[in-house]
């Protein structure tokens, strides 16, 4: 997981043997104000980029509310 300077996460996920070779980056965009390891993982992007080769990084949504919590549906 990775913080930006403003507060939002980024989750990544590297195939398993990855190494040091290019890889191609998928960057997922969340809505309705999903967390970053919901976006990799309740929809299916992590293991999709282990079976495919590519590397997948989840960015978190911005909440309307930018002090407020990220809540999927509220924010």
């Amino acid at each position: 997981m990775i913080e930006t300077p403003d507060g939002r996460r980024v989750a990544v996920h590297a195939p398993a043997d990855a190494g040091d070779a290019p890889r191609p980056l998928v960057l997922v965009l969340a809505g309705a104000g999903s967390a970053a390891d919901e976006v990799l993982g309740r929809q299916g992007w992590a293991g999709t980029a282990e079976a495919s080769g590519f590397v997948a990084a989840g960015l978190e949504a911005v909440p309307l509310e930018r002090e407020a919590a990220v809540q999927p549906l509220l924010n």
